[in-house]
């Protein structure tokens, strides 16, 4: 237990209303602490304040996971692109202001990708002979914060090669399919 003269000390560290150090440090070396009403109403704001943080985080995470969602990118190719297109788009990519990294997704890691998350539940994934997304490779580019998002993608769309764009949101069937 701690001793009477490191607890005070404590208490005149902490920024309260007199009154409530008092009655705090009081009721911490009272064998049985008193209840106070002062305490019940600190006990309300300390729940209110929880309930307000709870809430502002849960907000923050929902904006931040869409703002992850509309940062992250998969950039599609046509199906008749030549090796040189293809090494042309990553150079482009790499030199272009706005993007903070990109990745190679091959189609066997989008096909492995899409059964794990949408059918090995089931088993269903087994039961393809071949790969029914082989026209799915991709880059995955990651979007500065602070670039322009639809600038960018204005961007890739240009570059010859490159037939889709979309966000994870769009990906996922949830959102307006960017076909440029």
């Amino acid at each position: 237990m701690m001793d009477e003269t490191r607890l005070n000390e404590l208490v005149k560290n902490i920024t309260m209303p007199s009154q409530m150090a008092d009655e705090l440090l009081e009721n911490c070396t009272r064998q049985k602490p008193a209840h106070s009403s002062l305490l019940k109403r600190s006990k309300l704001a300390a729940a209110a304040i929880a309930i307000a943080l709870l809430t502002g985080v849960s907000t923050t995470s929902y904006a931040a996971y869409n703002l992850y969602q509309l940062k992250n990118v998969d950039v599609f190719f046509e199906t008749d692109i030549s090796e040189e297109q293809f090494d042309d788009i990553g150079k482009a990519l790499s030199a272009m202001d706005g993007i903070y990294s990109f990745r190679y997704v091959s189609a066997d890691e989008a096909w492995d990708t899409f059964k794990a998350d949408y059918l090995d539940e089931l088993s269903l994934g087994d039961q393809f002979t071949e790969n029914p997304l082989k026209d799915s490779a991709s880059y995955r580019v990651v979007i500065r914060l602070d670039a322009d998002t639809e600038q960018v993608r204005e961007q890739i769309s240009e570059l010859e090669g490159v037939r889709k764009i979309s966000n994870q949101y769009e990906s996922r069937g949830n959102g307006n399919h960017s076909d440029r």
